[in-house]
């Protein structure tokens, strides 16, 4: 019974250490697509080449998206679907510069942001998101709490916030902005929870080296959207436009 014991809890320290390393990869990748974008996007805001090329300004300063832009915005889209559907078939490389790809075009039309909002309120916004995604993440990870239901709450609600978000785009209310925005906040807060939860589960039931490789990133590549949609909706209350003179 004593060497059952022992070899158990050596397993159960593997486990967790491998559960360990794993969830780092996962972060890592996070960091490493956010900062692709951070850098795309300050290139496009400040190379005027970059900035000619995605928009155009009137005469009283109001920007204007070029075909171009509209091209950093939905290939995007392309390139998600086609790594979802191919992720544990094509090699780790592939996977990995798709994803690259995907994060500088995300930060080629994030530069936009830079010339509605000042730098100051974007920063502040960013440092705002960055501890509310690191407070969910620890509370998804170390929580005994199964979220799995506030995870299908969540893709539920997403549904409702892109049709109230079309719906408003005709209305132009800021009632239903105001309130899509701050129903946005709450869900990609608990998305983060419930997602960084469901990257262990993940491991549990895989534990396989080259496997737990591709979820990492592919967990990654969730966190990572879920960052960048809390931090549009946390814009909105605290991001300061710029004014026009």
């Amino acid at each position: 019974m004593h060497d059952y014991v022992k070899t158990y809890e050596r397993s159960r320290r593997a486990i967790d250490n491998g559960l360990q390393r794993y969830m780092v990869k996962v972060y890592a990748h996070v960091a490493c697509a956010l900062l692709i974008t951070a850098i795309a996007a300050t290139a496009t805001f400040t190379y005027a080449p970059l900035t000619d090329l995605l928009f155009t300004f009137d005469t009283w300063g109001n920007i204007h998206p070029t075909g171009c832009w509209y091209v950093t915005v939905f290939a995007p889209f392309i390139i998600a679907m086609y790594v979802a559907g191919n992720a544990y078939n094509m090699a780790f490389a592939r996977s990995r510069f798709l994803l690259a790809i995907y994060a500088a075009l995300t930060g080629m039309s994030f530069a936009a942001l830079g010339f509605c909002y000042t730098i100051d309120s974007l920063h502040k916004t960013f440092l705002i998101t960055a501890i509310t995604f690191g407070a969910m993440s620890i509370y998804g990870y170390t929580t005994n709490r199964d979220l799995s239901a506030v995870g299908s709450f969540c893709r539920m609600a997403i549904w409702g916030l892109i049709i109230s978000s079309v719906v408003n785009y005709f209305f132009k209310s800021e009632a239903i902005d105001f309130i899509t925005s701050f129903i946005g906040v709450v869900i990609f807060i608990a998305f983060i929870a419930y997602n960084t939860q469901n990257l262990k589960r993940i491991y549990y039931e895989i534990q396989d080296s080259a496997l737990a490789e591709k979820a990492a990133l592919m967990g990654a590549f969730s966190i990572y959207l879920n960052f960048l949609n809390l931090f549009l909706h946390l814009l909105r209350f605290f991001g300061e436009r710029k004014r026009r003179d």
